[in-house]
C-alpha cells in the first residue's frame, strides 16, 4: 500500500469538508488519527483553506481552489 503524501491528506481533508464536518468524521473519512488530524486541521486553518463553524469545518473558497487545482495537476500526472 503506498503512503499518502501530505499534499493528498489536505486534499482528503478538505474535500470531507465541503459541506461541513465533525472532527470524527474527518478522521474516520481520512483515515488518520486524531493527532493528526488535530495538525492538518491547524494548518488548513492558518492558510485559510478551512474554516471553523460551531458545527465544525468547512472548506473556503480557497481550499476549493485547492481541489480544483490539485485535481487539475493530477491529470497531468503531476500529483
Amino acid at each position: 500500500m503506498k503512503r499518502r503524501e501530505s499534499m493528498d491528506i489536505c486534499r482528503d481533508i478538505l474535500q470531507l469538508t465541503r459541506n461541513g464536518a465533525i472532527k470524527t468524521r474527518i478522521v474516520y473519512g481520512a483515515n488518520l488519527n486524531f493527532e493528526i488530524v488535530k495538525g492538518y486541521l491547524s494548518k488548513l486553518l492558518s492558510l485559510g483553506l478551512l474554516e471553523e463553524s460551531r458545527k465544525g469545518y468547512r472548506t473556503t473558497e480557497k481550499g476549493l481552489d485547492f481541489i480544483e487545482s490539485y485535481e487539475e495537476l493530477s491529470r497531468f500526472g503531476l500529483m
